[in-house]
C-alpha cells in the first residue's frame, strides 16, 4: 500500500484544532514524541509518563535515564490538565497530572539511586517494589532490573 507522507512541520490539524508534535530526547526508547493539544490542555505522553505502572527502564541505558527526566520536565512545562499515558492502570485517572508526573519522576530517580548498590536484579526489584507497592506490571520492573544490573556488571 501507499506509504505515509512525513509531516511538513510539527503541527497536525484535526477538525481545525492544532496537535503539536514535540520531539523529546527519551522515554522508554528514543527517538520519541509527545503530542500537545492546547485546545483541551492535554498531552498524549505515550511512554514518557506512566500512571501507576512500573516504567520500562530496561530498553534504555543508565546514561539515557537523565534524558527521560528531561522529557518529564518538558511535559510538566506544558501544564496539561490531562495526560494520556501509554501505560496505566485500567482505573487510572488521566486528570491526576501532578501525581503521574511526580511518580514517574521519583520512580526513575529512585531506580537511578538504587541500581548501583543493588546486589543483583532481585535485590533491585525488592527495593523498587517496596517503594512502589501499588504499581502494576511487575514484569517490567523485573526486565528493567535484569538489564540494568547486566549493564552495570558488564554482562
Amino acid at each position: 500500500g501507499p506509504l505515509p507522507e512525513p509531516l511538513d512541520g510539527h503541527t497536525l490539524y484535526v477538525d481545525g484544532s492544532p496537535l503539536n508534535i514535540i520531539e523529546v530526547k527519551q522515554a522508554d526508547v528514543h527517538p520519541t514524541t509527545i503530542v500537545h493539544i492546547p485546545e483541551i490542555d492535554t498531552v498524549i505522553a505515550g511512554d514518557s509518563i506512566y500512571n501507576e505502572i512500573y516504567p520500562m527502564l530496561g530498553l534504555s541505558t543508565p546514561a539515557e535515564w537523565q534524558d527521560w527526566l528531561d522529557t518529564i520536565d518538558v511535559v510538566e512545562k506544558l501544564q496539561p490538565k490531562m495526560i494520556v499515558c501509554g501505560h496505566r492502570r485500567p482505573d487510572g485517572d488521566d486528570y491526576a497530572v501532578e501525581t503521574m508526573i511526580a511518580q514517574t519522576r521519583s520512580y526513575i530517580q529512585d531506580f537511578i539511586a538504587a541500581f548501583p548498590t543493588a546486589k543483583d536484579a532481585d535485590d533491585l526489584v525488592a527495593t523498587m517494589s517496596a517503594k512502589y507497592p501499588n504499581h502494576a506490571n511487575l514484569w517490567t520492573l523485573q526486565f528493567s532490573a535484569i538489564n540494568a544490573i547486566a549493564a552495570r556488571d558488564g554482562a
